[in-house]
């Protein structure tokens, strides 16, 4: 899937048959001095592979869950610092993102050849929707479904697709979208 991976097993146990074997292997006392001695281009993941993007679509509403799924009440109201969005206008701003800009992105990638993608200045939709005052985790199961939506989508893309180019409003010029 384009991304490192240290294989921790006792020193007579082998990566699993059919794996394409880890970046290193060793014990958990090795983890660390392995991550701190590695290139940093080597614990980049490969984004050029359809596969490694779908790995992180996948793991970041997975992560979310996991990190908000017992939080109380008032942890989603919170805001870390006068004019910083709090969790529920981070939330409600993934989920709108992905429902308005990236959703629609690849549906045009899909039903278009060469298309121009504007570009959306988002940042002010927290306040003009009122994100503060939004049911948080709401907005999470939202963003869920959405991220869901758009990992199907990408799924079903004939392999070609993946190199199709696109124009983009910053960048301009047609280009590779992936």
């Amino acid at each position: 899937m384009g991304l490192p991976v240290f294989w921790l097993a006792q020193a007579d146990l082998q990566a699993p048959d059919g794996s394409l074997g880890p970046s290193a292997s060793g014990s958990l006392g090795d983890l660390l001095p392995w991550i701190d001695s590695a290139p940093a281009e080597l614990l980049r993941p490969d984004l050029s592979q359809p596969e490694s993007l779908l790995a992180g679509l996948y793991s970041t509403p997975a992560a979310l869950d996991g990190l908000c799924r017992d939080l109380p009440e008032l942890s989603w109201s919170l805001q870390p610092q006068p004019g910083e969005w709090g969790l529920t206008e981070i939330v409600c701003h993934l989920r709108d993102v992905e429902q308005e800009v990236n959703l629609p992105r690849v549906r045009r990638l899909l039903g278009e050849s060469n298309p121009f993608i504007s570009g959306e200045d988002t940042d002010p939709w927290a306040e003009a929707r009122g994100y503060r005052y939004q049911d948080g985790p709401l907005a999470l199961r939202q963003f869920i479904e959405a991220r869901l939506d758009l990992i199907a989508l990408l799924e079903s893309m004939p392999p070609d697709c993946w190199g199709a180019p696109a124009r983009h409003a910053i960048l301009a010029r047609p280009r590779c979208w992936k």
